[in-house]
């Protein structure tokens, strides 16, 4: 029988949080059977702000399409911890897997959040988010 080695994970999230969820009505929308149409965009950004410690934060920004009558922002940040030497595998654990753990938040939060205010829900479908974004070189710390 072969035996499974457990290993160790290169990449840790030490802790999330939401600092911004907004939602802004500017006017009234009453969707049609279809409901209501967003356009939606995501935003990533990654920063070094310790020795192997990155904050990578991934807003979502909807606005609805015909009035741009409801505005959403929901923003989460993770902080991550990556064990690894090689610059290359560490592009790809932040640029890559970091945004993959947090997508599932910020779908969530936006479909709690549009549940609440009495519009129709919105529905972020399960997408490759890591495949959005371009790979992007990693922040370094600066020196004083």
């Amino acid at each position: 029988m072969d035996e499974f080695q457990i290993q160790e994970s290169k990449l840790e999230l030490r802790t999330s949080f939401f600092d911004e969820c907004t939602f802004i009505r500017k006017s009234d929308v009453i969707g049609d059977e279809k409901g209501i149409s967003y356009n939606i965009n995501f935003v990533r950004e990654i920063s070094l702000i310790g020795d192997n410690l990155y904050r990578v934060s991934l807003r979502c920004n909807a606005l609805e399409e015909k009035q741009g009558a409801i505005e959403i922002h929901i923003r989460i940040v993770g902080v991550f911890h990556v064990q690894v030497s090689d610059d290359t595998a560490k592009k790809t654990l932040l640029n890559k897997n970091a945004v993959a753990i947090l997508f599932p938040f910020v779908r969530s939060q936006m479909t709690l959040l549009t549940a609440q205010i009495g519009c129709p829900v919105v529905h972020i479908p399960i997408v490759n988010i890591a495949e959005m974004f371009p790979d992007t070189e990693l922040p370094h710390k600066e020196e004083n």
